[in-house]
C-alpha cells in the first residue's frame, strides 16, 4: 500500500510543527507523523524559551543588536565547532521567521526582555532582548475538542499556566510564593497552558486550521530511496499494518536526539547517566534511519544535561519524573555539595554544575561530583518552592538536621567536610560574598536569584535547620547529530548532500552552537529550519 505527499514530516515537535505549517501555507500536501499519541515533542516539554538576535520586538523595546554582534558572540564561546555557514544562515533568517510566525501565523510571541544571555559579559553578549516566549495558550479556545488531549504537556511547567513575561513581571520564580495562586488555580482547571507546550499549541492550532494531516501512534521505521535519493518513509500504524509514504518534494526529519535511549548514550556518549526528561519516545530513531542512508553523525559532549531532582513516588510517562533544578540552586541560602561534603562550582550556572557534576577525574578514576545534593537553610524552606513542594511544606521524606553534621549523616556525605563547608561559605556570605566559586557574579546567575536579597540575590549564609535533596543529571537534548548545510538538508559522510533528506532540531548535531549553548537556541533552530528546510523543499534548488 502506497501514498504520496509533497513532504512527509517524521516528529510533531517545534522543528516539525514549523515545517508542517509553512509547507501547508503554500499548498502543499504534507503529513506529519508520530510514534507519540501527543503533538509536541520534546519541545513541548521545554521552557518555551526562543533565543533569536536581532529579533522585531528588540528595536521596538530599544534594544541594540545586529547579526555581526551575535555572530561575533557565538564564534568566541563555540569551541570553534560550529559551522560558519549554518550559523550565518540562521542568525539572518531567524528574525524574519519569528515575525512570519507572529504577524502572519498568529503565534504570539512577546519579548522576555530581563532575560540575560548566558555569557552576557563575552564579546557580542547581551543582557537583554533575544529572549521571547509566547502568551499563555487557551486549548479550550484555540482546539477542536478531540485535539485538546492531543497536546503534549510538559510535567515539570503543567502546575505552572504563565507566562515568561508575567514571571519576570511578578519578581521571577523566586518570588512564586506571592502570586495569584487563585489565577493559577482558574487557568489549570480552564486549561491553560504555557511555556513550550503554549507554542507548541499555537502551531498545532495553525496547521490544524491549514489542513495538515496528522497520523499519531504511527512510527517510522525506515526512509526508502532510488538512486541515493530519500523518496519517502516506510511507517508502521498502531495496528501493526505498514504501508510507504513517497514524499515527492522531501522528508524532513524532526524526531529528536537519543536522549531517552540509554543504549545509544552507551554508545555514542562520554558520559551515560542521565535520565531523559524530555518526551519518552525520543530514541534516536530518526538517527538510525539517517545512518542507514549514509549521513554523516558529528559528535559533541554527548547530551544537553540539566540538574534535576526526583520526588519519591511522583511518575510521568510511565517511569520515575526528574524535575529540572536550574533555578534552584542559585536561591540563597543554599549551596551544592559532592559525597566528600565540598562546594564544587558556582551553582547559580546550571552549565557548569552539570559539566562538574559528568566530570571523570583520571587520578581517582571516578565522576568526584556525580552524587550531588542541593543544601538549604529554613529560610530557604520557607520562602521558595521545590517543584509541588510549597514552601514551609517539610515531607517526610526530606532529609533534614538541626546542624551540618547531623544533616550529613543522614545523607551519608562527609560531615566534618560539610561543617568546614558551611562555616567557610557562611563567613563570606555575610558580605554577600563567594571568593570560591562566584555565586551571583553574573548576570544570569542574579537574574535567577532572589531580587529581594541584597547585597548579592544568589548569597546568604545558611542558619537554623538543613534540608537535602540529591541532584541527577538529565538530559533535555542531544548535542550530536546528524551533519546538516544551510537549508537543513543532510550531509553524506563522503560530504555531498542527500537529495530528499532534510532534519532538523535535536537530530540534527549542534552546529549553530557548537561547544557553547544559550536558553531558547535549541527551540529557536527548530522554528528556523523547520522552516528553511521546507522552503528548499519546494523551491527545488536548495543549493549546497
Amino acid at each position: 500500500m502506497s501514498e504520496t505527499y509533497d513532504i512527509v514530516i517524521v516528529g510533531s515537535g517545534g522543528g516539525g510543527l514549523s515545517g508542517a505549517l509553512r509547507a501547508a501555507q503554500q499548498g502543499a500536501r504534507v503529513l506529519v507523523v508520530d510514534g507519540a499519541d501527543k503533538v509536541g515533542g520534546t519541545f513541548a516539554y521545554s521552557a518555551g524559551l526562543v533565543w533569536v538576535p536581532g529579533n522585531h520586538f528588540m528595536a521596538a523595546a530599544g534594544f541594540q543588536d545586529s547579526a555581526e554582534e551575535a555572530a561575533a558572540h557565538i564564534r568566541e564561546l563555540s569551541g570553534g565547532r560550529h559551522d560558519e555557514a549554518v550559523l550565518t544562515s540562521f542568525l539572518r533568517n531567524a528574525p524574519t521567521v519569528i515575525q512570519w510566525l507572529t504577524d502572519e501565523m498568529g503565534v504570539p510571541f512577546e519579548l522576555v526582555g530581563s532575560y540575560p544571555d548566558y555569557y552576557s559579559d563575552r564579546t557580542g553578549g547581551k543582557a537583554g532582548g533575544r529572549h521571547l516566549a509566547v502568551k499563555t495558550f487557551d486549548a479550550q479556545a484555540e482546539l477542536p475538542p478531540e485535539w485538546r488531549s492531543r497536546l503534549a504537556n510538559s510535567p515539570h511547567f503543567a502546575g505552572l499556566p504563565a507566562s515568561w513575561l508575567e514571571i519576570q513581571e511578578w519578581g521571577g520564580l523566586a518570588s512564586m510564593s506571592t502570586w495569584d495562586w487563585n489565577e493559577m488555580a482558574r487557568r489549570l482547571s480552564a486549561d491553560y497552558r504555557a511555556f513550550g507546550s503554549a507554542i507548541a499549541g499555537y502551531l498545532l492550532a495553525a496547521c490544524l486550521r491549514d489542513g495538515v494531516e496528522f497520523r499519531l501512534r504511527t512510527t517510522a521505521i525506515a526512509l526508502t530511496t532510488s538512486d541515493g535519493a530519500v523518496t519517502g518513509v516506510r511507517i508502521r500504524s498502531e495496528g501493526g499494518q505498514e504501508s510507504v509514504v513517497t514524499a515527492e518534494r522531501g522528508v524532513l526529519l524532526a524526531t529528536g536526539g537519543y536522549d531517552s535511549d540509554d543504549a545509544m548514550k552507551r554508545r555514542l556518549d562520554l558520559y551515560t547517566n542521565t535520565h531523559g526528561i524530555g518526551s519518552p519516545l525520543v530514541n534516536g530513531s530518526g538517527l538510525v534511519m539517517a545512518l542507514e542512508v549514509g549521513a554523516a553523525f558529528q559528535v559533541f559532549d554527548g547530551q544537553l544535561t540539566t540538574p534535576t531532582f526526583q520526588i519519591p513516588g511522583e511518575e510521568a510517562d510511565g517511569r520515575p519524573l526528574y524535575r529540572s533544578a536550574v533555578r534552584e540552586p542559585a536561591f540563597p541560602g543554599g549551596i551544592v555539595v559532592n559525597s566528600a561534603g565540598k562546594r564544587f562550582c558556582d551553582e547559580t550556572f546550571y552549565r557548569s554544575l552539570c559539566h562538574e557534576m559528568s566530570r571523570f577525574d583520571v587520578r581517582s578514576q571516578s565522576y568526584p561530583n556525580e552524587r550531588a545534593y542541593l543544601i538549604f537553610d529554613q529560610a530557604w524552606k520557607d520562602s521558595y518552592a521545590l517543584g509541588p513542594i510549597t514552601p514551609g511544606e517539610v515531607p517526610p521524606w526530606l532529609a533534614n538536621g538541626d546542624t551540618a553534621t547531623e544533616l550529613a549523616e543522614i545523607i551519608g556525605v562527609a560531615p566534618r567536610a560539610l561543617e568546614e563547608t558551611v562555616a567557610t561559605y557562611n563567613a563570606d556570605a555575610k558580605l554577600g560574598e563567594d571568593p570560591a566559586f562566584g555565586r551571583g557574579s553574573t548576570m544570569y546567575g542574579r537574574n535567577n536569584g532572589d531580587r529581594t536579597v541584597t547585597p548579592n540575590p544568589c548569597v546568604r549564609p545558611l542558619e537554623g535547620r538543613l534540608y537535602a535533596i540529591r541532584l541527577h543529571l538529565g538530559s533535555s537534548g542531544t548535542n550530536s547529530g546528524i551533519v546538516f548545510n544551510r537549508f537543513g538538508q543532510a550531509v553524506h559522510l563522503r560530504g555531498h548532500t542527500i537529495a530528499g533528506l532534510y532534519v532538523v532540531g535535536n537530530v540534527g548535531a549542534n552546529l549553530i552552537e557548537g561547544l557553547w549553548y544559550n536558553s531558547g537556541s535549541s527551540n529557536a533552530k527548530a522554528l528556523v529550519f523547520g522552516h528553511l528546510a521546507v522552503d528548499a523543499m519546494l523551491s527545488g534548488s536548495p543549493g549546497s
